[in-house]
């Protein structure tokens, strides 16, 4: 099953990672989210504020697509298991969320 779930637009640091997360997914690839010094967290908030090219442009995560698997069959132990978690902008197209969930 998916759905669709609204949550916080912000950014933090992933310090499991080095990467800066919270920004969505259409647009994440435009900036590179690791974090190695003061001057690429720069380049992330230019992105997000300053940034007037599309194609150089982020913004934050507004919405989140969710696939959870859970049995139909059964309804004593109906308990909805996540197991995908998208970030998105909702400007995801049907034709592209078809894409992604055929990947």
């Amino acid at each position: 099953m998916f759905n669709g779930l609204a949550i916080e637009s912000k950014c933090q640091y992933c310090s499991l990672r080095s990467h800066v997360i919270g920004l969505c997914h259409e647009h994440s690839k435009n900036v590179d989210t690791k974090v190695t010094n003061c001057k690429s967290i720069e380049k992330i908030q230019t992105a997000l504020f300053q940034e007037l090219d599309p194609d150089k442009r982020v913004c934050f995560v507004s919405d989140a697509i969710i696939l959870a698997i859970a049995p139909y069959a059964r309804t004593d132990h109906y308990t909805p298991i996540p197991i995908v978690l998208m970030p998105s902008d909702k400007t995801k197209t049907g034709d592209k969320l078809a894409a992604w969930i055929r990947k």
